[in-house]
């Protein structure tokens, strides 16, 4: 590890209220004619001059030899695996569509024209999903989260450590007068691991193309990677959650976050968890604006409420799921931001 990855593996240790039947409280590029001339063999074809002047190999040496390998390597981050597979996507759109594996990747976010959020909410319910928040993520409201599930998401999340992917999001962006929405087949494969279900996803996109027209975003990620996924090696994956708070009883945590009235939306699954979006402080929350508004549907942060403890995933491992085309440099910037989220989680919880 080079140092300033080294550096960064080191830096990194209102709302709308509504009521549903689902379990779900929410606080809201010309030719040119050529003709055949027979030369003879004695006759020396003429000397066709480019506008491209030619280097002799010694400048061509000397350029590289004085150029820094590590020049666009700190400034510019891929995600896991991103070169492992050829940077072509050459196949034609008509074999496939938007949100499926191309050349072994997949695009992280769904993006459409705009929609304001009632339009989209409209859209959704009229396509078989269900609002759970609708959630501005800066001061002035130009970016609005928006919080959905489905019946059959919730159900095939209703397993140990799975809860986290009960609820898509997308972001309505009115400066940009676009829309956002995060694939659920890269969704489904970060957080369901090892029980990723294929046709769950392609159901849930199946559904999503009906409601709206979408074309594939410009992050990609590589597929197999994601059940595995984190910012660089030796950093937090999926499963390197943290414990914020232990009770009793789920409900009891439950109670506790709304008394403090920094639950924007919880959602109670089959199996007796509570999938919770939380509230930060507008300090904390404001690591938006520095690493870019385009990604930031992952707020209100989701709590997991399961076997009488309250887990997070590790900010580190969200924020570069969420920002997966994040650099270093921009990480950086928000050094202190995930012990930040983690305390402000646990005092939620006290």
């Amino acid at each position: 590890m080079n140092l300033h990855h080294g550096l960064v593996a080191f830096m990194f240790g209102s709302v709308f209220l509504l009521n549903a039947e689902q379990n779900i409280t929410v606080k809201v590029v010309s030719p040119v004619d050529a003709t055949e001339i027979k030369v003879p063999k004695a006759i020396i074809p003429p000397q066709v001059h480019t506008k491209y002047e030619k280097k002799s190999a010694n400048e061509s040496h000397k350029k590289e030899d004085i150029k820094n390998p590590h020049h666009e390597e700190f400034g510019v981050r891929f995600p896991p695996h991103y070169n492992e597979i050829k940077n072509d996507i050459s196949m034609a759109e008509e074999d496939r569509l938007p949100g499926d594996i191309k050349n072994g990747r997949v695009s992280a976010y769904l993006t459409g024209k705009y929609l304001s959020e009632q339009q989209f909410v409209t859209r959704l319910k009229k396509n078989g999903f269900i609002d759970v928040a609708i959630y501005p993520v800066d001061p002035d409201g130009n970016y609005i989260s928006i919080v959905f599930t489905s019946k059959e998401l919730m159900d095939a999340s209703s397993a140990h450590e799975v809860g986290f992917n009960a609820t898509l999001r997308a972001l309505i962006n009115k400066k940009d007068k676009t829309i956002s929405i995060v694939n659920p087949r890269y969704q489904l494969k970060a957080f369901m691991q090892d029980s990723y279900n294929e046709k769950l996803a392609d159901n849930i996109l199946t559904q999503m193309r009906k409601a709206f027209a979408l074309k594939d975003s410009n992050q990609w990620v590589k597929f197999s990677s994601l059940s595995h996924y984190s910012f660089m090696k030796g950093m937090p994956e999926y499963k390197n959650m943290q414990i914020v708070a232990m009770a009793n009883s789920n409900r009891y945590l439950l109670e506790k976050a709304n008394r403090k009235k920094k639950a924007v939306f919880n959602i109670r699954l089959k199996n007796g968890a509570y999938l919770v979006g939380v509230e930060l402080s507008k300090q904390t929350a404001s690591f938006v604006k520095s690493i870019g508004y385009a990604n930031a549907e992952l707020l209100p942060y989701p709590v997991l409420i399961e076997d009488n403890q309250a887990k997070i995933l590790d900010p580190r491992y969200y924020i570069a799921l969420m920002y997966p085309s994040l650099t270093p440099g921009k990480f950086m910037q928000i050094a202190k931001v995930p012990d930040m989220i983690n305390k402000e989680c646990s005092k939620i919880f006290r």
